[in-house]
């Protein structure tokens, strides 16, 4: 078997994250196991953060800092996801976040604007975006960085009309945000959007004849339309899906 040497100036020092999937939920749990035992709710942030969930970033904030001691550390980013709704709650975990874990750009996922997905999504709404973006500028020209936000955003996700697509891509152009990557839903096992695609239905909510419908985009055009939404600032892309919707509609 070959082998392999790692040259020492190979190793720099910079490691590209710290945390688990999601990056700030480190000892987050349920402050008493008997209500978490009992607990029937889908989501510990969802439709509000539980009064019950334990929200303090203390240990995650003296993690970093010892991690930041380490001998040959020079540099430790954050690159999982950031669950922003629960860092609003600790101004101090944002700034430690920012001062120190940033390196230049930081990606979070509002994923949209609207409540109409952003419901099935259980996500939070846009204004608590806003509001964590408020304290990463404050915090980044407080230390004197120049740093900036990657939002993602998806489109023809269930639930998502024509028209929230519209409103998102109205919020991005407001905002200055040009994405130049962007990606429309896929189905995938083990998801409750998946159960959403396939039936249409709702599964967040009581199941029955009547429940709640859920508008799956699967038409072609129309995923190429909620797509070029996000693209908004390129013509070309626009002009293209125009043309074509255009053409579907004459056939």
């Amino acid at each position: 078997m070959k082998k392999f040497a790692i040259k020492p100036q190979a190793l720099l020092g910079i490691f590209s994250d710290l945390g688990g999937p999601t990056a700030n939920m480190y000892r987050l749990a349920c402050k008493d196991p008997k209500i978490e035992k009992s607990c029937r709710r889908l989501s510990c942030v969802y439709p509000g953060i539980c009064e019950n969930l334990n929200t303090d970033h203390s240990s995650l904030i003296q993690l970093y800092r010892k991690a930041r001691k380490i001998p040959g550390v020079k540099k430790i980013t954050i690159g999982s996801g950031l669950r922003y709704d629960l860092a609003v709650t600790s101004p101090e975990y944002v700034k430690e976040l920012v001062t120190h874990h940033v390196s230049g750009y930081l990606k979070i996922a509002p994923e949209h604007t609207e409540e109409g997905p952003l419901s099935k999504m259980m996500k939070p709404g846009i204004g608590t975006f806003e509001k964590f973006k408020a304290m990463f500028d404050k915090f980044s020209a407080e230390a004197g960085k120049r740093q900036y936000l990657i939002p993602y955003f998806i489109a023809a996700h269930p639930g998502t009309s024509d028209e929230d697509m519209l409103n998102l891509a109205l919020w991005l152009k407001k905002n200055d945000f040009r994405p130049d990557q962007v990606q429309a839903f896929t189905p995938t096992p083990m998801a409750m959007a998946t159960t959403m695609w396939h039936t249409k239905r709702n599964p967040l909510k009581k199941i029955h004849r009547s429940s709640e419908k859920v508008d799956v985009i699967r038409d072609e055009k129309r995923r190429k339309a909620h797509k070029a939404f996000l693209r908004y600032h390129d013509p070309k892309k626009l002009a293209t899906t125009a043309r074509n919707t255009a053409r579907d509609g004459a056939d």
